[in-house]
């Protein structure tokens, strides 16, 4: 390209009216509107029509109807003179703006005076105080209130259909004396701007003055829309963004208290803005505001229908940035670039050599050319857009309208030009790593989501695009514990579009986002965490795929999130318990200090239960499984703390010989535990004195023996807590002794034990011992038990009336409490444990203690057809695989599972049977499937 920019030819009043009237409906209506103006147009000078626009406001301000109406007038005036000298091209965009910029000032400043005159809440002022040579009668309304112009505003470059940015600053110390009550002052205040507000936006049959926009304001999601400069100098301080510092560059006091108002950027916002010395981090932070963009680059990105040609590629916001950027990072060193205008501040840094004369020169150019273009779009309809029109009619208007012959040349201008820009732009951050999505733009900075990254969102699959940039913005915001530091924010600028883009890959997006955002927000130190992150991006990726399936993982890494950790581990995703809890009882044992065992036992059990749930969701291990592995976890805690547990009996003075076993029931006895299961035990002892003899102290021995153990267990430390302790299934349940003699275990059965207790203790078995001989002696009379004949029970009256009243007394919390629905565990529990008994005298020593085992005997299975064989496996595999999804996904079992839980079921579900997931439709159907099979064999067998 030329180093020279082409001219822009201007057209003649008469041509500009016809251009106007054919191109623009919205002017040619005020034309017809005003049609003296036409004829002024043609004969006066446009400034001088501008100025006896504004010398026919009234002289004193009135009140805020009539201020309403007599602005709404001016503003269309003003803005048919100002648009056909655009047209024409015999004004260029600078004049536009700035005379748009002095009605959006007049407007304020008499809106302001109206609205203070008629609040009854404040206090009649000194009219001959004396004003500064900045203040006029309109300036000083309400004292020490002071309206911010910020954006084009601030800049005085507004487009015609430009909201106006500004906020509302007041310095409590002035305006209380000013204002009837003091302790009032906040409700005052928002009367006054709401009132404002109105008083710019409401439509009426003059149409409006302008759109107003307050979002600006230091924290806009929880400051008032009239903010204390106390509040703003400490916001600044601690929290403003360096997309803030660049908002900030354009600002300037628009109306109010000028004294104050110049102070405030004085003493607070120009330390905040210009840093003399810059770090790498808040470089690389200013860097990213617009490296977030990381379009997807090809020649559609410079297509011209359809483009936005503010905030697409190669538009306008790119050459602020291009501009902003520099000026941030040299500015604080150098004043001279201290300039609030974009063209300017080029120009200043051509001067100082950050930038070459050419780029200057056609980034200038380029600026106007996209702002003429973008007042073509606006003044057609009065509409605020940026958007070039897809359509070629619509297109070549605009192009009719800055001064085209045609459509071609218009859109090979605007390409060439969005090329050019773009290619300059690129230059400044060559070797800066793209911060957007591989999906498209995603920009996190600003007050509100730019269409793009939208897009970007809608693109990956999210459906809440807006809350997921919201929380993402409040997040780099600093609004949250982990991103409090300068660094922590730098880091998650760089993690940012990773964490959307493997949320996405989780296949429910919206889901998986919000499920690392309930763990992140209540992270206390995120610049670890999130280095941590930078370094490993598989950890982020897993650790976001476990917490899209499972709100426990959620949870357990929030209060714990140090378990991390264990992914370093080369061996993380090894199934293994010896592998990741070895020398974990030794290290117990070895341990003297009981508290300190209780501690280091949670740790590891945490950390092991981390891997395991990880194994299952990361799809390294099936639901089917895992349940020994949480089995083989829970039976070393035991034995590791059961000697704990004894020397800590000791060492509080209980010391007595003797031997000791402990019996797991239920799921810990059948090896079927889940991640939430309780543990079932008993303690079983013997115990005599150097005679042989039975000792009279064993019982008060082992009872504090078994104290210890169940606390070791279930105590809440400073760690946490481990497992819920169940020992109800002993002897004369909790109304017998905590610990059992095995002297008195054997008669117990013999002569009281119930039918009931025989079906729990068809599932025990011995999981620790104080040494091998006794723990076989527990073994024999286990099988003694099972040897028995108890004339007086009639078990299968007994069964029957047992299944009968808990159907009626303990129901089903939910469709899928799969334990208490018809036809689900419980009903397989009776079915298997009633075979068992009725046929225990002949299957002594096969140790069945898991119901998949029971249901392979031999002569147990000859009590069912080949077909109920099949559905009894199926339905039991079926059912203990959502009992482990469900412990693994959410963390009260009692609530009805949400369609996320089911979801991520039928996934885990899905991938141990090569389904690839399996739909909540069909992981229902399965399940009533099931339910009506083993409903069927219960009435078959208990005519129940």
């Amino acid at each position: 390209m030329s180093n020279v920019p082409p001219p822009r030819h201007a057209l003649t009043p008469a041509e500009a009216l016809a251009r106007a009237r054919k191109y623009a409906p919205y002017l040619s209506e005020s034309l017809n509107l005003f049609p003296a103006l036409e004829a002024e147009y043609l004969t006066q000078n446009a400034d001088d029509i501008l100025l006896r626009l504004c010398e026919a406001l009234p002289e004193n301000v009135g009140t805020l109807e009539s201020e309403m109406a007599s602005l709404r007038r001016l503003k269309r005036q003003a803005h048919l003179i100002i648009a056909l000298c655009d047209i024409a091209g015999t004004h260029d965009w600078v004049w536009v703006t700035e005379r748009l910029t002095r009605l959006a000032d007049i407007s304020m400043q008499r809106l302001l005076m109206a609205i203070s005159s008629e609040q009854d809440w404040l206090l009649p002022q000194d009219d001959n105080a004396p004003l500064s040579a900045e203040e006029d009668q309109f300036s000083n309304p309400v004292p020490g209130l002071f309206v911010l112009a910020l954006g084009k505003y601030g800049a005085r470059e507004l487009n015609y259909s430009s909201d106006i940015d500004f906020t509302i600053f007041f310095d409590p110390e002035i305006i209380q004396k000013y204002v009837q009550d003091p302790n009032r002052l906040e409700r005052y205040l928002m009367r006054l701007v709401k009132a404002l507000i109105r008083g710019f936006e409401r439509m009426t049959e003059d149409g409006y003055i302008f759109r107003t926009d307050l979002r600006l304001r230091p924290d806009p999601r929880s400051t008032s829309i009239a903010v204390s400069t106390d509040i703003a100098e400490r916001y600044y301080e601690t929290w403003g963004q360096n997309w803030e510092r660049a908002a900030m560059i354009k600002a300037r006091i628009c109306a109010g208290d000028m004294t104050i108002g110049n102070d405030f950027i004085k003493t607070v916002l120009t330390p905040f803005i210009w840093r003399r010395n810059l770090d790498y981090a808040a470089i690389e932070d200013i860097h990213s505001i617009k490296r977030q963009i990381h379009a997807r680059h090809g020649k559609a990105d410079f297509d011209v229908p359809g483009h936005n040609i503010k905030l697409g590629i190669g538009g306008i916001r790119e050459i602020e940035f291009y501009t902003q950027v520099q000026q941030l990072i040299f500015g604080g060193r150098h004043t001279e670039l201290k300039l609030p205008r974009t063209l300017a501040a080029l120009e200043a840094l051509k001067d100082r050599g950050y930038v070459t004369e050419d780029t200057q020169t056609w980034l200038a150019y380029y600026y106007g050319f996209f702002r003429n273009i973008e007042h073509a779009c606006q003044m057609i309809e009065d509409k605020q857009t940026h958007l070039l029109p897809t359509d070629d009619k619509s297109r070549e208007a605009i192009g009719r309208l800055v001064g085209f012959s045609g459509l071609d040349d218009f859109d090979t201008a605007v390409g060439k030009a969005l090329e050019h820009v773009h290619k300059i732009y690129s230059e400044l951050f060559a070797e800066a790593a793209p911060l957007g999505s591989r999906a498209g733009s995603l920009v996190f900075t600003g007050i509100e989501p730019e269409t793009e990254t939208l897009a970007t969102f809608s693109r990956l699959g999210y459906t809440q695009g807006e809350y997921v940039w919201s929380e993402m913005s409040s997040w780099l915001g600093g609004r949250i514990s982990a991103t409090r530091s300068e660094r922590a924010r730098e880091s998650l600028t760089r993690l940012a579009p990773k964490i959307i883009d493997l949320c996405a890959d989780t296949g429910e997006p919206d889901e998986a986002f919000m499920a690392f955002g309930r763990f992140f927000s209540r992270v206390n130190g995120g610049v670890s965490l999130l280095s941590l992150f930078l370094k490993n991006l598989k950890w982020l990726r897993d650790i976001i795929f476990m917490m899209a399936r499972s709100s426990v993982i959620v949870d357990s890494l929030t209060r714990k999130p140090f378990i991390i950790d264990a992914m370093s581990d080369p061996g993380f995703l090894e199934m293994r318990p010896e592998r990741f809890l070895v020398d974990y009882v030794d290290t117990i044992h070895a341990m003297d200090d009981f508290e300190e065992a209780l501690n280091l036992a949670r740790r590891r059990v945490r950390e092991a239960h981390f891997r395991l749930s990880a194994g299952v969701l990361l799809g390294y291990v099936a639901l089917g499984d895992v349940a020994h592995y949480f089995t083989e976890v829970a039976e070393k805690t035991v034995t590791a703390l059961l000697e704990a547990a004894r020397k800590e009996t000791q060492r509080v003075g209980f010391s007595l010989k003797g031997q000791y076993a402990i019996l797991a029931f239920g799921k810990l006895g059948g090896r079927e535990l889940t991640r939430q299961s309780d543990l079932d035990i008993m303690l079983i002892y013997e115990t005599h004195d150097e005679g042989g003899e039975e000792n009279s102290d064993g019982g008060r021995y082992f009872a504090k023996l078994t104290q210890r153990l169940v606390r070791a267990l279930s105590v809440v430390t400073e760690e946490g807590g481990l497992y819920d302790v169940d020992m109800a299934l002993r002897p004369s349940g909790r109304s017998g002794p905590i610990a059992v003699n095995l002297s008195s275990f054997l008669p117990y059965y013999q002569e009281r034990a119930w039918t009931w207790e025989f079906m729990a203790l068809s599932r025990a078995r011995v999981i620790s011992y104080s040494c091998e001989t006794f723990a076989k002696k527990v073994e024999g009379a286990l099988e003694q038990i099972f040897a028995l004949t108890r004339d007086e029970l009639n078990q299968e009256n007994d069964i029957r009336d047992m299944l009968r009243r808990t159907l009626r007394e303990k129901p089903s919390r939910h469709d899928w409490d799969i334990k208490n629905i018809h036809g689900g565990m419980r009903d397989i529990e009776y079915i298997l444990q009633a075979n068992y008994l009725r046929h225990s005298e002949e299957i002594i020593g096969l140790k069945a203690t898991a119901l998949k085992d029971v249901l392979n005997i031999p002569i147990i299975k000859e009590n069912f057809s080949d077909k109920d064989i099949t559905e009894l496996s199926n339905a039991l595999c079926f059912y203990q695989e959502i009992g482990q999804g469900l412990a693994l996904i959410q963390d009260d079992l009692s609530d009805q599972p949400s369609v996320n839980a089911l979801r991520s079921l039928g996934r885990l579900m899905g991938k141990g049977r090569s389904m690839g997931k399996i739909s909540t439709v069909e992981l229902t159907k399965m399940r009533d499937g099931h339910q009506d099979n083993i409903r069927r064999m219960r009435y078959k067998i208990f005519d129940i």
